[in-house]
This record gives C-alpha cells, sequence and structure tokens, in this order.
C-alpha cells in the first residue's frame, strides 16, 4: 500500500546550506476522511512548478483509496 511519497531535490542557489531538499507527501485519516500531511525541513518550488506537484498529490490520494477499499 502505498501511503507517503518522498519528493527530492538539489539544493537552490538561495539555499543556506547545500543539502538536499525533501518533501515527504503522506495521507492519514483521523477518522472523518484522509488528508495529505507535508514534512519538510525545507522545500522550495517555483510557482510555475506547483501544477506539476498537483498531479501527484492526486495520484497518492488515489492509491490510497484504493488499497483501503478491500
Amino acid at each position: 500500500m502505498i501511503s507517503n511519497m518522498t519528493l527530492v531535490q538539489q539544493a537552490d542557489c538561495c539555499s543556506p546550506s547545500e543539502e538536499t531538499q525533501e518533501l515527504t507527501l503522506e495521507i492519514r485519516d483521523g477518522g472523518g476522511g484522509s488528508y495529505v500531511y507535508f514534512t519538510t525541513t525545507g522545500w522550495a518550488i517555483d510557482p510555475e512548478d506547483i501544477d506539476e506537484l498537483v498531479p501527484q498529490l492526486k495520484k497518492l490520494i488515489k492509491q490510497y483509496d484504493i488499497d483501503n477499499l478491500f
């Protein structure tokens, strides 16, 4: 069952360190339905890249819902 994914990218030019950036997306369910929980120590995204992130979120939610039907 897929309930989380971690996106990784190289540090950007404005980053205070040379470490890679990680963003973990996790599906959680508090009893009232599933929601996406974000965990990161730092993640930068260009405005035009937001449209590429949304399908990844939808894919994660859809897979979680399919896996939890049975």
